[in-house]
């Protein structure tokens, strides 16, 4: 996303003097946190994975290792920072193909990973981002030790 911004003049009393703009980056519409999984689903050599949240940049690879939802999260964000709609890799083909439900984030038998991610502007406008933490478990993504605080925590 992008802005627009007058840089001046702005006290001109000539209306129709010349004026300055600028482009911007926005950071702030971007996602911060990505979430995927990866699991065995009787693949000879590689097995699928999905970045599934969020949903609107959800996508779809294989790969035998645990770098391929690295990989896949690296892809999002080069493409959000070109400004280029990410694709979603085949995930609803595959869905349909292999009859999966849209609910990655109930896979007990997989492994999840959370990535948080910091966006920044350049001084050159160039957008940049760095994963600044990543949790891996196995099972359930909500299993991962951190809960939502509950109403008698926040009140003791």
């Amino acid at each position: 996303m992008i802005a627009i911004v007058n840089v001046g003049p702005h006290d001109d009393p000539d209306k129709l003097g010349v004026r300055t703009y600028e482009v911007r980056a926005l950071v702030g519409h971007l996602p911060t946190e990505f979430r995927g999984c990866q699991w065995n689903d009787g693949l000879d050599f590689d097995a699928p994975c999905v970045v599934y949240y969020p949903r609107r940049f959800r996508r779809y690879g294989y790969g035998g290792n645990t770098g391929a939802i690295d990989d896949m999260v690296d892809e999002i964000c080069y493409a959000l920072a070109c400004w280029n709609k990410p694709t979603d890799g085949g995930l609803a083909q595959e869905c349909a193909w292999r009859g999966w439900g849209p609910r990655f984030d109930r896979r007990r038998d997989a492994r999840h990973v959370v990535y948080r991610v910091r966006w920044w502007v350049e001084s050159s406008g160039v957008v940049k981002w760095e994963v600044t933490k990543r949790r891996e478990t196995y099972g359930m993504p909500n299993a991962m030790g951190e809960r939502p605080e509950t109403r008698s925590e926040r009140t003791a």
